[in-house]
């Protein structure tokens, strides 16, 4: 009679120490993230070429068709980035904007918050 007295006393104890946890407020938190360039969807800043040649296409991936293609060191607004899985492995792909706006594979492109930025890296790449 003990041993059940004693069960009985522990599942009493963790009931309290359960319904005690609750206390009935969220503890959700809201997580909104920076409006700073780099993670902000309305602007995403500059891409330099950094390959000889890049192809832009009218759709992300594979399956995209060519619309032209693009020169080391030429520079470009970027409006979106995607991200895309193709054979299990994941890519990410920028929408350049010009005449006639394409995506180019990311790391075809180093990155860069402003375009005054990115002419200056461009600059001391050329001087170097």
């Amino acid at each position: 009679m003990m041993k059940r007295t004693h069960n009985v006393g522990g599942l009493f104890l963790f009931l309290v120490w359960v319904l005690g946890s609750c206390s009935g407020e969220s503890s959700k938190t809201t997580v909104v993230p920076s409006e700073n360039p780099p993670l902000s969807r309305a602007y995403i800043g500059y891409g330099q070429v950094i390959v000889p040649y890049a192809q832009v296409l009218d759709k992300p991936g594979k399956e995209g068709i060519i619309l032209r293609i693009i020169r080391e060191n030429e520079l470009y607004p970027i409006l979106e980035r995607r991200y895309k899985t193709e054979n299990g492995r994941p890519d990410v792909w920028v929408r350049i904007g010009t005449e006639e706006s394409g995506w180019v594979r990311a790391s075809q492109l180093s990155i860069y918050a402003t375009e005054k930025k990115a002419r200056f890296m461009i600059e001391k790449k050329t001087h170097e």
